[in-house]
């Protein structure tokens, strides 16, 4: 679809000078036995939000909202709100059945991810996020959510839920994948940090030059950022070997992507999955 609108934007003699992802929702349906599916599951979520809610309607349990902000999540019965809401009765042969088996629930995950944890996540342009969806959906299944038997226990002693490591491996091609690694924008932004060493320049410039500038008055720009990188390393004393190691720093914490690695375990049924997104 994103390459469909871009074709027509072009065929109208539009410029594209690039495709940014404001929002993206990932999701995929999971059939449960219905031993599975109850408020037990608000003891097992493990999550770095601070909101959990489960929803009912009539006494009954419709799902779970997780997290408000830059990402959250859902966990709620498909076929119920397609029923009460979306009307959306093609999704059972997406799922390839007539109806919902008995004692088992249909029950969709779904996460929710805003532009600025899509950024922190390395991902700013569509293409990016193609390339880097398994890495999302391991973030957010593996990193910052997970379903344990009790999540009440420390972390040592939690076990997963055999359906959620299902739900970890049930996006396309997430078999595997390591969950991507939050760098935030302003430490890893090139505009940023050009921006700031620009300033400390021109605070240099300003000390060097002893006289105020007229309205008029314009300073050769090369010269005069080349002189004030010229005191600054007189000033500190910087040497090649110094300089080198401080590099070999900086570098390990910008490009520091770590790995996480949880065991998988096959059980239940994967019925579909899906992105949304808004460009």
């Amino acid at each position: 679809l994103v390459e469909r609108v871009s074709r027509l934007v072009t065929s109208l003699g539009g410029i594209i000078e690039g495709i940014k992802v404001s929002r993206v929702d990932l999701c995929t349906d999971v059939l449960l036995p219905a031993s599975e599916w109850g408020r037990d599951i608000e003891n097992g979520i493990v999550t770095r939000a601070r909101d959990i809610g489960p929803h009912t309607q009539h006494r009954e349990l419709t799902g779970f909202s997780i997290g408000k902000s830059e990402i959250s999540a859902r966990f709620y019965d498909k076929p119920i709100e397609i029923a009460r809401q979306s009307n959306k009765v093609w999704m059972f042969d997406i799922w390839g059945i007539d109806t919902v088996p008995a004692d088992h629930h249909i029950i969709r995950i779904e996460f929710q991810l805003r532009r600025n944890k899509i950024k922190e996540l390395g991902v700013n342009t569509y293409d990016q996020l193609a390339e880097r969806l398994a890495g999302i959906w391991a973030y957010c299944s593996k990193r910052w959510l997970h379903v344990a038997e009790d999540g009440r226990l420390h972390n040592t002693q939690q076990r997963l839920r055999p359906w959620w490591t299902v739900v970890q491996d049930g996006f396309p091609g997430t078999q595997g994948a390591q969950p991507l690694i939050c760098v935030r924008a302003i430490k890893t932004d090139r505009e940023i940090l050009a921006r700031q060493a620009i300033g400390c320049l021109v605070s240099m410039i300003a000390s060097i030059i002893k006289v105020p500038l007229g309205p008029d008055d314009i300073l050769p720009m090369d010269k005069m950022l080349r002189q004030s990188l010229v005191d600054a390393l007189q000033i500190t004393e910087l040497t090649e070997a110094e300089l080198s190691e401080r590099v070999r720093a900086k570098q390990g914490k910008l490009w520091r992507h770590g790995n996480l690695d949880d065991g998988a375990f096959q059980s239940d049924r994967v019925l579909s999955n899906s992105i949304d997104l808004e460009a």
